[in-house]
């Protein structure tokens, strides 16, 4: 779980750094809380799914990390 704040750092911690980034994987908007799930891929071999969660401009940042992550574990 990483919290993303703007483009620069999505591509930092996007998994797959070597291939280039199409435009509709990029966040719609940021903040939001960017999720790797580690696929078993069998004979195909193993790939990572990014997952997205939006935070409301309206709600406290703090206050909604401490609840994700209490809800998370």
């Amino acid at each position: 779980m990483q919290l993303i704040q703007n483009r620069k750092q999505f591509k930092e911690n996007y998994p797959y750094k070597n291939c280039k980034i199409s435009p509709p994987e990029y966040p719609k908007r940021y903040p939001c809380i960017m999720e790797i799930i580690e696929m078993n891929g069998g004979l195909g071999g193993d790939y990572k799914v990014v997952e997205f969660t939006y935070i409301n401009p309206k709600w406290d940042l703090n206050s909604f990390l401490a609840g994700f992550k209490a809800g998370s574990t």
